[in-house]
């Protein structure tokens, strides 16, 4: 019998041996799992506060908002009002919506919006829907609304912030080439359940659409 408990407990002591046993091994294998997670895309990545700074005369007060749907940021000037805010909403492909899924909404979006015009020297898809620049690749659709208007210098502007967004997500497809497969828009997922938030641009578009 103390044979079979010693050979038992034997066995039990290579099992955990194999397994990192828990302690600091097994807790530094983690952190290097963790050091090695890729960075996950969002909105004000695309478009920085500073970014911002050289596009506006005001210094830029940050809210954030992630969703299941969407990963979206708002620069509003300081007192809020006195200047145009620059928000940028970013979709990326999840379990929730492929990259088809997001190319189609880009699609889709354009046709409503016959008074689009293409721009043609950022590098991916493009289109000016006022107030916002659209723009979408390999998955990725980026809106980004400045300013106000429909003249050259609103034009001046969605490109100015466009020209900096799409180079960031250049950087980033560059960084990550298989981060589209399948993407989470936030460290903390909300419910399946949770309803989609409403596009701080959407709502602009329909306004005009009216």
């Amino acid at each position: 019998m103390k044979k079979i408990l010693s050979l038992l407990a034997s066995v039990f002591l290579l099992f955990t041996a194999a397994c990192g046993g828990g302690g600091e091994d097994g807790d530094n294998n983690e952190a290097k799992k963790q050091d090695i997670k890729k960075d996950v895309l969002t909105a004000d990545m695309l478009l920085t506060s500073d970014d911002v700074k050289s596009l506006v005369t005001y210094e830029p007060a940050v809210t954030m908002n992630n969703t299941a749907f969407k990963t979206s940021v708002r620069y509003d000037s300081d007192p809020v009002g006195k200047s145009d805010p620059v928000i940028v909403e970013l979709y990326a492909p999840n379990e929730y919506k492929s990259a088809a899924d997001i190319k189609f909404e880009f699609s889709t979006k354009k046709e409503k919006r016959p008074k689009s015009k293409d721009v043609e020297d950022l590098g991916l898809e493009a289109y000016i829907a006022y107030p916002s620049l659209n723009m979408y690749r390999d998955g990725y659709m980026v809106v980004v609304t400045a300013g106000s208007g429909s003249g050259d210098e609103q034009d001046q502007l969605l490109k100015s912030a466009g020209t900096i967004a799409a180079k960031h997500l250049d950087e980033y497809i560059k960084a990550n080439p298989n981060a589209a497969d399948g993407e989470s828009l936030s460290s903390e997922q909300p419910d399946k359940t949770t309803p989609p938030a409403k596009s701080l641009s959407s709502g602009a578009d329909e306004r005009l659409l009216a």
